[in-house]
């Protein structure tokens, strides 16, 4: 182990440089199998399964493949956002999460791709919800702006306060101009 005497190691000032090169010398190393790199255990995920203890693929490539299932899957890409708000809301509202996603949300991704495929209206379909040609929106029926306790944030992020609506029809809403009930 290199001992850090006063800031200097070796007579020589440590700098972010030179501890990068200790630490890679010091670092065990794995190769990834998809982008064939090798790299140090740390740039790997922690996997109990294996017999290594790190998983196959590199943080880099992993993180890579997630965002491009969520770009292929507008339900996924829904889901995943829902519950960024929903930590988000927690934390802006000082709220303690005591249950999990799924038991807030209260369906499973094929039961919200059904829910949500029963709303549509107006030529919304999953194809138009993509970046490219984005024509409708999720909307929740009543604002989450409203949640001021963990029992309202149960409630108002329920899968059954979503519906999709068209970007203009969204739009109306926000100014009041729609009601705030379901416009189905």
């Amino acid at each position: 182990m290199v001992k850090k005497i006063s800031g200097k190691i070796f007579g020589k000032k440590l700098t972010f440089e030179i501890l990068n090169i200790i630490l890679s010398n010091m670092c065990d190393t794995k190769r990834c199998n998809v982008c064939n790199e090798i790299k140090c255990r740390t740039e790997f995920y922690f996997d109990n399964k294996e017999k290594t203890k790190t998983g196959s693929k590199c943080k880099k490539c992993l993180n890579r493949k997630k965002e491009e299932k969520r770009m292929r899957d507008p339900v996924l890409r829904i889901i995943e956002y829902q519950k960024r708000r929903i930590r988000s809301i927690c934390k802006k509202k000082g709220l303690k999460k005591t249950i999990n996603f799924d038991k807030i949300f209260g369906i499973d991704r094929d039961g919200f791709r059904i829910y949500m495929e029963s709303k549509f209206y107006g030529g919304i379909t999953w194809e138009n919800y993509s970046k490219k040609q984005k024509k409708w929106e999720v909307d929740h029926v009543i604002a989450l702006k409203n949640i001021q306790t963990f029992e309202d944030l149960i409630r108002l992020c329920h899968y059954t306060n979503i519906q999709p609506l068209l970007i203009e029809d969204h739009k109306n809403k926000s100014r009041g101009e729609l009601n705030k009930t379901r416009i189905f």
